[in-house]
């Protein structure tokens, strides 16, 4: 039942939904070695050896128009999310990718208190790819990098013409880094940081097994968890959406596409930049 996330930037071609479903298989894939292993999540699946597909569709988190005329920066906010008609708008894919739509924040998060990072109004261009529990306290795995939803990104089966065989054909170049439990439970792991003075140093933990990915707080409700290792062995990640994520709501919420004409105008009173290109 641990639900997946998709947070991306940009949506490619879904391919009327093979390159979505083929991306739900593999994002839900894996095999856990055993109960011996502790660093393997419970929630993953108990004793069983391989996990299973959630109950639910994946949560696609892109953010409503809404939210993008309501942003620190209004409609400029949505310049780093370039959704576009072609794909969002095609029939063929909306079919697909309306039941997946999430918003990336909790429609009531600043009366609440549920924004977790502060960043309610503020979208980046960032990639996270996530399985958590399903009140999102704990994460399997998180994966942060360059890939946006797209076969040309993580690659698909296409036929060989030379050998007829399927291959994986992969257009882009990407990188990301994949935080995983089991890596950072192994006795000599280490810490990294590009910045820190500690780069290299052994990780100090009361007991390698308990390693636990989290996700950070600086603000909101509920107590503060600063990104990093603590000593009880969670890792606190800075993930700037909460988790779960939210559903759109239905005939309230509508996603962004930047070059879709729209008459409304945004926070600071600026038109919509499709309508100035008119």
């Amino acid at each position: 039942k641990a639900p997946i996330v998709w947070q991306v930037s940009s949506i490619g071609s879904t391919y009327a939904g093979k390159f979505l479903q083929d991306f739900k298989d593999s994002t839900s894939a894996g095999k856990i070695r055993g109960q011996e292993d502790a660093s393997v999540p419970a929630f993953l699946g108990g004793k069983s050896s391989v996990l299973s597909h959630p109950a639910d569709e994946p949560h696609l988190i892109w953010p409503a128009q809404a939210e993008i005329r309501d942003s620190a920066l209004g409609w400029i906010m949505g310049g780093s999310i370039p959704g576009q008609q072609k794909t969002l708008a095609d029939p063929k894919n909306e079919e697909h990718l309306s039941k997946l739509y999430c918003r990336w924040s909790h429609s009531n998060a600043k009366a609440s208190g549920s924004d977790p990072y502060g960043r309610a109004n503020s979208m980046p261009h960032i990639k996270t790819l996530l399985r958590c529990t399903q009140d999102g306290k704990e994460v399997a795995w998180m994966y942060l990098g360059s890939h946006n939803l797209s076969g040309a990104a993580w690659g698909r089966l296409v036929k060989d013409g030379r050998t007829k065989k399927e291959k994986l054909s992969i257009m882009n170049w990407e990188l990301g880094v994949l935080f995983l439990p089991s890596l950072l439970s192994r006795p000599n792991a280490t810490e990294f940081s590009c910045t820190d003075h500690r780069h290299g140093e052994r990780l100090s933990l009361d007991s390698p097994s308990e390693v636990r990915l989290v996700p950070a707080r600086s603000c909101g409700q509920g107590p503060r968890l600063r990104p990093g290792l603590h000593p009880d062995g969670s890792l606190a990640l800075p993930i700037p959406y909460q988790l779960p994520p939210q559903r759109y709501r239905l005939g309230i919420d509508s996603p962004w596409i930047c070059d879709k004409p729209t008459s409304e105008r945004d926070r600071f009173g600026n038109p919509h930049p499709a309508m100035m290109r008119r």
